[in-house]
């Protein structure tokens, strides 16, 4: 089975480095804090903003980012109606109000005329796939700006890091991501010291102090231990030479899917991309999916909901058309790093096959 983010090969890749790792992290008794995770905290710092508090997971980074700016029970927060649930579920859990917003053409949250009024708290802006919201669109926004980007590590907009936007950045090392660790991981980056200093406490269970005496904050239990924080350091150290080899297998699937009548999902000309995901429009994605698998190639139905609809997300009577066309037609193939060529040309063959036999939507003039 060719696989969307096949773990074995993360394995063969990183593991004697992490080998030599696992040696220094098993001899000292800092299972916290150490210098795996200061390490890490400074590399993304790099690709980010100057302070960074690493994180069990992205969805951990979200809810510190909202913590950290007091949202609380019944405040209002945009989010982006088509995502990972991990970009709306710190909000719910805070018992706070998602305001939902379409997606562009794209796939990334469509910050054009956004429903600011006084009600609006925060507002956690999402890019997908890889690519950059138009952030030009937001600099005059009067709340909070938290740049969920997750997807987006290296991405650029225009000429900058898109993770460098807003007031603060959550990032994710998730298993299937573009520096991934085995399980989850997150970090989450602001320019802002005291802001930095608050991150830090909320990420320890609410302890102002090393020694654990004393709580000033309402935390969560979000440090990461010093094996996976060495494992996130393994995969930093080869983003570079891996975002290469994907960005190639990528372009290579654009120019070949656009000259055999393959939809292939837009990018904006704004935006750089990490090529996090490869993704076409079928027909039918569920059958597309499983045709697929029958012929040994796994899929991502990324994503397969409206959260708009779901009674325990927060259901509105709005309608999402580009959310909608996504959800009916968008799924992922493998694009990463450790693709072999007779794998590429394989997945290239099986999905013109597909393709063939199953149809383009009839309804893209929906997109806008």
């Amino acid at each position: 089975m060719i696989k969307i983010a096949p773990l074995s090969r993360l394995y063969t890749d990183i593991m004697p480095t992490l080998a030599q790792y696992y040696e220094l992290v098993y001899s000292v008794d800092n299972h916290f804090d150490g210098n795996f995770t200061k390490q890490c905290a400074d590399t993304i710092s790099q690709h980010t903003k100057q302070y960074t508090v690493m994180t069990t997971s992205g969805t951990s980074a979200i809810t510190n980012m909202l913590l950290s700016i007091g949202i609380k029970a019944n405040d209002r927060v945009l989010c982006v109606n088509y995502s990972n649930p991990a970009s709306v579920m710190p909000i719910k859990l805070l018992g706070a109000v998602p305001v939902f917003v379409d997606i562009n053409k794209y796939g990334c949250m469509d910050l054009y005329n956004l429903p600011i009024d006084n009600s609006i708290k925060a507002c956690i802006v999402t890019g997908l796939y890889g690519d950059s919201v138009d952030w030009d669109q937001i600099k005059d926004i009067d709340v909070p700006v938290l740049n969920d980007s997750a997807q987006c590590l290296t991405t650029k907009y225009r000429d900058n890091m898109a993770t460098q936007y807003g007031d603060m950045t959550a990032l994710s090392f998730a298993f299937n991501k573009n520096a991934p660790v085995f399980g989850t991981y997150g970090s989450v980056s602001t320019d802002n010291k005291k802001l930095y200093d608050k991150l830090k406490i909320i990420n320890s269970n609410g302890y102002n102090n090393a020694d654990e005496v004393q709580i000033s904050e309402i935390g969560i239990n979000g440090k990461p231990s010093e094996d996976k924080s060495a494992q996130c350091l393994a995969s930093l150290q080869r983003l570079s030479t891996w975002q290469n080899t994907r960005t190639e297998i990528n372009l290579y699937y654009k120019d070949v899917f656009e000259k055999k009548g393959v939809m292939v999902r837009p990018s904006p000309e704004y935006s750089t991309s990490n090529h996090h995901k490869f993704c076409i429009f079928t027909k039918d994605k569920k059958l597309f999916a499983k045709m697929m698998h029958d012929k040994g190639i796994e899929c991502n139905l990324h994503y397969t909901y409206n959260f708009s609809k779901y009674p325990a997300l927060s259901v509105d009577n709005k309608t999402y058309p580009n959310t909608d066309f996504y959800v009916k037609h968008a799924v992922c193939i493998p694009c990463h790093q450790w693709l072999t060529h007779h794998e590429i040309d394989q997945v290239v063959d099986t999905v013109t096959e597909l393709n063939s036999s199953i149809g383009v939507p009839h309804d893209v003039d929906k997109l806008y």
